[in-house]
Parts: structure tokens; sequence; C-alpha cells
């Protein structure tokens, strides 16, 4: 038991020694470089205050997916400036970390109009090539058509060069056999 309470005291001695670094360096780090950029949500209107409530006047009226720098936080206000222009009040309710989608919409058309062009270009470059490879196959089949008309028309000529051979050579032994024999007597 007295281990357990030990232990607990010491964790938290180390989560507030951790604390206290913390807020330290957050003391230390002037407003302007924690500046984060926050939008004002999708569908809004909403009014950038003088001050941190109510109470105080409306400067401007902001709409949605007007880009913010935030400055302090004093919940549920937070002190922003506007690219260019004042500072002042708004609701912490309003704001987020994440793109809205009014401002992320024309990025992504853009994008996925690029993307049409590219996927375009790709399909005409696929048809092109599927094109050659149906010439290439066109061109395989004809190639093995005429060797095999090229292996047949040289079997021809051999068998006829060799039947011409044998006709030269049977004609040489009928004349011989047929033509008179000369005897040297007989002269």
């Amino acid at each position: 038991m007295r281990v357990r309470v030990l232990q607990s005291i010491a964790r938290a001695v180390t989560s507030l020694r951790a604390l206290t670094l913390i807020c330290g360096v957050t003391l230390a780090v002037p407003a302007s470089a924690l500046a984060q950029t926050v939008y004002v949500s999708d569908e809004l209107r909403i009014a950038l205050r003088s001050g941190p409530g109510e109470e105080f006047r409306a400067l401007r009226i902001l709409l949605a997916g007007t880009e913010l720098s935030e400055l302090e936080r004093r919940e549920p206000w937070v002190r922003v400036e506007i690219a260019g222009g004042p500072e002042g009040w708004v609701q912490s309710r309003y704001l987020t970390e994440e793109t809205p989608a009014r401002v992320q919409l024309p990025r992504v058309l853009e994008a996925q109009e690029r993307n049409r062009a590219i996927i375009e270009r790709l399909e005409a470059e696929v048809a092109k090539l599927d094109g050659a490879s149906q010439e290439a196959a066109r061109l395989r089949e004809t190639g093995t058509q005429l060797a095999a008309e090229n292996a047949r028309l040289l079997y021809s000529e051999r068998s006829r060069d060799m039947i011409s051979g044998a006709g030269i050579v049977l004609a040489g032994i009928l004349v011989g056999a047929l033509w008179p024999r000369r005897n040297g007597a007989n002269s």
C-alpha cells in the first residue's frame, strides 16, 4: 500500500515538472511566434469584435472560409488577426484548424481538371500502343506466313532441280543405250 502511494506521488511530481516546463516555454515564446492559421467554419457569418465578449462592438463581419491567424485564446474567445487587416476577437466555437470546404473546393476542382487532362492523354497513348500492338501481331503473323512460303518455295525449287538432274541423267542413259556403238573394227 505504501509503495503504491509513493509511486503515485512520484508520478504526480513528474507530471508537475513537465507541466511547469511546458508553462515556462509557453510564457517565454511571444504570441506572434505561436500564431496558428485557423478558419471560420463553413456557411457562417460571424462578428469580429473589439474585445472578448458580446458587449464589445463588432468591427467587421467575417464569412465562412476567412483565413485568420490565432494570436491569443481566452475561452470561449480567441484573439485573431485577418491577413493584412485588423485584429479582433471571435468565439472559438466558430473556428476550425481544418481548411473549410469553401476553400478546398476550388483547389479540388482545379486538381480534378488537371487529372482529367492527364487521363485523356494517357488514354490516347494507350490507344496508340494498342494499335501498335495489333500492328505488331499482324506483322508477326505475316512474318510466319512468309517464312512458311519461303520454306515451301525452297523445297519446290530443290525438287525441280533434282527432277531436272534426274531427267538429264536418264536422257544420257537412253541416248547412250540407243545410240549405235562404234567398234574400232567397223570403221
